[in-house]
């Protein structure tokens, strides 16, 4: 078996890179949905502080909320831990003590990309810079994890990155759906459904969905239609479904998993029978928030069984 240490650190080099990544796409997704609204809507980037789930921290560091602020807190605050900086920086802080087991190629285009986002996502970046050097920092990312797919063993220490990687995967799906639709039910303006359109294109350009959605030939974009695909469609890299799916097969291949792997299972049939269509606001604000406890119970469990032994 793997030493808990080496799986700890790959589990969250992998988090943590997927959670640059991540900041990334919802930043550039919010910035186009703004191009779209009727009008400014400052609150639109607090919904990514929220989303972030770093609401808190912000609040206590800044008094004002507009896009450069937010922005430069998702990006490059060196007090936020969530920032892209921040969260790369951790990624590397893991990596460093991986030569072993990662790849020459993989560990040298961590560092590059570590290197990149602090030489171009320092200080204030106006939007179009801000959208070229972001993504810069995605086409790097997926640099890094080609370099890992394609040349690092499939053993062990492989299957605890590919479930960090998912778990952050679907714990942001959770989040994105969550801020969204509790925003939609506080919509009461005559561009309700300017909004609401608006919204979901956001959701949807935040997990590189929309080309996926329009394969499923999918004419009208309806609340409907999102959920299911970034839900329940099982081969989308970032549809929750998915992500818990690739959670559960890399479980079966490590000892003393049995008990995680059946809750997966059970995680994937409550995912599978939801009637989405059929759901009130307030029943999906629940559906969602009950997913996100069961992601947060599920990584507290990996790590008692494998990440903290002594």
């Amino acid at each position: 078996m793997l030493l808990s240490k080496v799986a700890e650190r790959v589990y969250w080099m992998a988090r943590y890179v997927e959670r640059a990544e991540n900041t990334a796409r919802l930043i550039q997704a919010n910035a186009r949905m703004m191009l779209d609204l009727p009008m400014r809507h400052p609150e639109s980037w607090r919904t990514l502080v929220v989303i972030t789930g770093s609401d808190g921290l912000y609040n206590d560091q800044y008094d004002q909320v507009d896009e450069r602020t937010v922005c430069r807190f998702l990006i490059s605050d060196r007090q936020n831990p969530g920032s892209i900086r921040s969260s790369l920086n951790a990624a590397r802080e893991n990596a460093r003590t991986l030569r072993d087991i990662l790849p020459r190629s993989a560990w040298e285009s961590l560092n590059e990309l570590c290197l990149y986002a602090s030489k171009e996502l320092s200080g204030n970046l106006s939007r179009t810079r801000q959208v070229e050097r972001l993504h810069g920092v995605l086409q790097r990312a997926s640099t890094f994890a080609g370099a890992l797919s394609s040349s690092m063993l499939h053993d062990e220490a492989y299957e605890f990155l590919r479930i960090g990687r998912n778990l952050e995967r679907a714990d942001m799906t959770t989040r994105l759906i969550d801020v969204r639709s509790v925003n939609l039910m506080l919509l009461d303006t005559d561009d309700k459904f300017l909004l609401e359109q608006a919204q979901w294109r956001s959701v949807l350009a935040a997990l590189s969905a929309s080309t996926g959605i329009r394969r499923r030939k999918q004419r009208r974009l309806t609340q409907t239609a999102v959920l299911q695909f970034v839900v329940k469609d099982d081969s989308f890299p970032r549809s929750f479904a998915y992500c818990a799916g690739v959670m559960r097969s890399a479980l079966q291949r490590l000892p003393r998993s049995r008990g995680l792997v059946r809750t997966c299972n059970e995680i994937l049939e409550r995912v599978q029978s939801a009637d989405l269509a059929r759901m009130a606001p307030e029943d999906l604000h629940s559906f969602v928030d009950q997913r996100q406890i069961e992601m947060a119970d599920l990584h507290a469990r990996i790590e008692a069984t494998y990440l903290q032994l002594s």
